[in-house]
């Protein structure tokens, strides 16, 4: 599957799991398309992420319980990982569309940290390679929480 081909297949389903809250459905239907999705797993939390920013703090909550539930059934840690460095290379332009981009991707890392979906190691990963604001904001925010 190409990005575009995940995207339109991960994007309904993460709208739908904001509608009705139901995991397990999520779940199955990622683990039924896992074939086709193939390297490209990182876009799942990364496209949920990016989704939820848009919408109410209730659905990042949601988003983060939703993440720590796929974790080692559907997505690994590198997928997340992956996830956030495409979300803060992207930083620029979420913030267009949501000001509030740089603190809420700091929130989501710090919740994967405490999720234990990524180590606490990977903030420092970063740390003397970002020089984008945004970027370092983001990591301020994890790294304080």
């Amino acid at each position: 599957m190409s990005e575009e081909d995940v995207r339109k297949a991960v994007e309904p389903l993460m709208l739908e799991y904001f509608e009705n809250g139901d995991c397990e459905e999520v779940l199955f239907s990622l683990e039924e398309m896992l074939l086709n999705i193939g390297a490209r797993r990182w876009m799942v939390p990364a496209l949920a992420i990016e989704l939820s920013m848009d919408h109410k703090p209730s659905h990042r909550e949601m988003t983060s319980q939703l993440i720590s539930e796929l974790y080692q059934k559907v997505i690994s840690q590198r997928d997340i990982g992956k996830a956030f460095d495409f979300l803060m290379r992207q930083l620029s332009d979420l913030i267009l569309d949501t000001p509030d981009a740089p603190t809420i991707i700091g929130n989501f890392m710090a919740r994967c940290i405490a999720d234990d979906c990524i180590p606490p190691k990977f903030l420092n990963s970063y740390k003397g390679h970002v020089t984008e604001v945004e970027a370092v904001k983001a990591l301020c925010r994890a790294d304080t929480l």
